[in-house]
């Protein structure tokens, strides 16, 4: 069950990634003050952040790195979704339209390298450390086995006893 869980987190993990990217799209390719390399690069921008940030809600539990490569797949198939449908000129190369792999530029990787930096903001600011180990309280056996209090208290009475001075 906890597989099934993981399945349906990562699938949203990838649906809001999509959806940030489409939602710049939307919004921005209208505007003519924005070509379409900035426009790339800040739908990248927010495609790493969101899917970032779902990665990081979503499994907390895990450890970072596994959560960076989940984050990183995630958001890597919603740039892919939105490469297939919405075609510019600086789109991945490595994944054809007819779904075979080629050899990746170099702008294939910088443009991952900058979805993958972007990412880690929201993964790894404001982590927390592991909690911190408390002191073993000391068992009822071993309470009991200290002295009662009137064998304790004896050196003290004979001290203040006036006939010991």
């Amino acid at each position: 069950m906890k597989f099934f869980h993981g399945i349906i987190k990562w699938v949203i993990t990838i649906a809001l990634a999509l959806s940030a990217g489409l939602i710049v799209i939307i919004f921005l390719s209208s505007k003519p003050e924005i070509n379409t390399y900035l426009l790339r690069l800040i739908m990248l921008a927010a495609i790493g952040f969101i899917g970032g940030l779902a990665a990081r809600l979503f499994f907390r539990g895990i450890p970072s790195v596994l959560t960076i490569l989940i984050s990183m797949l995630a958001s890597l198939l919603a740039v892919l979704a939105i490469d297939h449908f919405y075609e510019t000129a600086y789109q991945f190369q490595f994944l054809g339209s007819d779904f075979r792999l080629y050899t990746p530029s170099a702008g294939d990787g910088s443009q991952l390298f900058l979805m993958v930096l972007v990412s880690l903001f929201p993964l790894l600011l404001f982590k927390r450390g592991s909690k911190p180990t408390k002191k073993p309280q000391k068992s009822r056996a071993a309470k009991k086995a200290r002295k009662p209090f009137s064998i304790s208290l004896q050196p003290f009475l004979a001290k203040v006893n006036p006939a010991n001075w």
